[in-house]
């Protein structure tokens, strides 16, 4: 019924969502649905086995044929939101290295899995100026200034309110790529700010919730 269904969806936001913290804007969600479940199953199988699934040897004929067996029986077992919580910990693992080597250090925290729909919290705790300004990323008279007043908490609030704004655009922008070249993952990814999650994550999670009602055949 409709109010157990939105009961549902309420339990599942006040897991992912956490009460709003001070500096709470210097925090954004990135929301990721993974495309390929099948495909990356059969790729771990065949890395496993030492197989290239690509490779049009004759020599490598069986092991291919073993390869994609053992991928199909691993994808009638493996569910999709094992997938996900395995992307989701790569993703929490490797994103504030990256974000590291860009003058940025960020907290990394997964926030909800279910099917294939993956919600991470990414909130910026440090910003290395100097590094920016050597990126272009910001003048360096600017990164001076603000080095100076790095005591001014107000001030480093502010630089981290603006860092986690730029971060909602390049975030989708880059993830997608980087996903698929380190991991052979593919997923369509949405940032979107604090204040704006509840609002997004209830629009999917209702969506999931219409495609599991019975006489509905999930897409």
């Amino acid at each position: 019924s409709r109010p157990r269904q939105v009961c549902g969806i309420s339990a599942a936001m006040a897991v992912a969502l956490r009460p709003p913290s001070v500096g709470s804007g210097s925090e954004i969600y990135v929301n990721i649905f993974v495309k390929n479940k099948k495909g990356i199953v059969k790729q771990q199988v065949a890395d496993r086995l030492g197989t290239d699934l690509d490779s049009h040897s004759h020599h490598h004929k069986l092991e291919r044929g073993f390869a994609r067996l053992a991928g199909k029986i691993a994808n009638d077992t493996v569910s999709e939101e094992q997938v996900s919580r395995l992307v989701s910990e790569g993703i929490v693992a490797e994103l504030p290295g990256e974000m590291k080597q860009k003058g940025i250090e960020v907290e990394v925290s997964e926030r909800f899995c279910r099917e294939n729909y993956i919600v991470l919290s990414v909130r910026v705790t440090r910003v290395d100026f100097e590094r920016l300004a050597a990126d272009g990323a910001m003048p360096k008279s600017l990164a001076s200034w603000l080095q100076c007043f790095s005591f001014c908490k107000p001030l480093v609030a502010l630089v981290h309110r603006g860092v986690a704004k730029g971060m909602l655009k390049e975030l989708p922008d880059l993830m997608p790529a980087d996903l698929i070249e380190k991991a052979g993952v593919e997923a369509d990814v949405v940032a979107v700010s604090a204040e704006q999650q509840a609002a997004y994550m209830f629009e999917v999670l209702e969506c999931m919730e219409r495609r599991q009602q019975p006489g509905r055949k999930r897409q």
